[in-house]
């Protein structure tokens, strides 16, 4: 493309950086070009040829205060705006600005007839790259820490050090297919990185109906698998990530969660399991409120399937999971009941031995 020289600008301003970036985070702006991007971390170039290995990487900068990004094959680097400028080709950082405040449906500046097309990013050149070429459909735009996260957390017995070792963040904002929805005031991306695919599961606590939950993890995605050791006594399998984490947090014991209940796991991930892990519990929802008790159901389903033992919160507590019986009883009593449910299946086991 030529660059802007002699054309009649018509009656709106030329755009800048400083108009871009007073309007839009570069966060923001990274996330709509590169589906699934996490800052902070490498990933395969989506600069120049395709490569299948992590030469790319934003990060935050103190020295300049803002996020720049590197491609480390060619050493080309920059902030937000020489990216989009670099992506596409433009000739001058001017170009690059009308595309982003065109993409971003902002109309109050001059743009050029050739930048006019809208990309859509989750099916763009750029998506990120995977071993199962499996598209991410939701970005999302990092918020910092409130005291409502806090506290909302904080009553399942989990803090923030917690939630940043499970790679759970606070977002401001989600993108479904490139397209910018606003997050609820409580409202949180659960991050997964399986075998270099980056995915999400939102999770909007607050919203009773419509998109309280979003995700576009598959099935083989197994909650906070990255925290668990190599070895332990303990794991246990409960419905969510939220529970997995309360049990983490105040019992110090290993524990993961599938996508759904209902999910079936590989053998070979379970025979996995059971070398790693010494004692191996499947502790789903006692749904005792509903006409059918489907965690019952489905944990005792996986219980026949692989022979590990099912545990269940008892009716006489009133809670259906770990993390609601933190939150309504207290850590302490929720503590003695699991470790009870524990030490119960353990004398079982043993009675069986002899």
């Amino acid at each position: 493309m030529k660059g802007f020289k002699g054309r009649k600008l018509e009656d709106k301003p030329l755009p800048n950086f400083k108009d871009v970036y007073d309007r839009i985070p570069a966060e923001q702006i990274y996330a709509f070009y590169i589906p699934g991007v996490v800052l902070n971390s490498t990933m395969s170039s989506p600069l120049g040829d395709k490569d299948n290995v992590s030469s790319f990487s934003i990060f935050w900068s103190y020295r300049k205060n803002k996020y720049l990004w590197k491609d480390f094959r060619y050493g080309w680097f920059g902030d937000a705006i020489d990216f989009v400028q670099r992506l596409f080709g433009y000739t001058s950082q001017v170009e690059a600005c009308m595309k982003i405040f065109n993409d971003f449906g902002i109309d109050d500046f001059y743009i050029f007839k050739e930048l006019t097309t809208t990309i859509n990013p989750g099916n763009s050149k750029i998506s990120v790259k995977s071993k199962t070429k499996r598209k991410s459909k939701l970005q999302i735009t990092i918020r910092d820490w409130n005291q409502n996260d806090i506290s909302f957390w904080g009553q399942y017995g989990i803090t923030t050090k917690w939630l940043k070792y499970a790679n759970i963040y606070p977002i401001k904002y989600f993108y479904i297919d490139g397209n910018i929805k606003i997050a609820d005031k409580l409202a949180y991306a659960y991050v997964e990185n399986k075998d270099g695919n980056i995915t999400y599961k939102i999770y909007q606590p607050l919203i009773k109906i419509g998109k309280k939950w979003l995700s576009n993890n598959d099935s083989s995605v197994w909650e906070l698998w990255h925290m668990l050791p190599k070895t332990h006594d303990y794991l246990i399998i409960t419905k969510s990530r939220k529970d997995a984490l309360s049990i983490m947090a105040t019992m110090n014991i290993p524990a993961t969660s599938l996508q759904a209940e209902g999910t079936i796991p590989k053998d070979n991930v379970i025979d996995e399991l059971k070398q790693r892990f010494k004692y191996i519990f499947l502790f789903y929802d006692n749904d005792f409120d509903k006409k059918t008790n489907y965690g019952r159901e489905y944990g005792r389903k996986l219980s026949e399937l692989f022979d590990l033992p099912q545990i269940e919160i008892h009716e006489i507590h009133q809670e259906k999971d770990y993390s609601d019986l933190v939150k309504n009883k207290g850590i302490k009593y929720a503590r003695t009941v699991l470790w009870q449910l524990i030490k119960k299946e353990l004398l079982k086991h043993l009675i069986e031995r002899k």
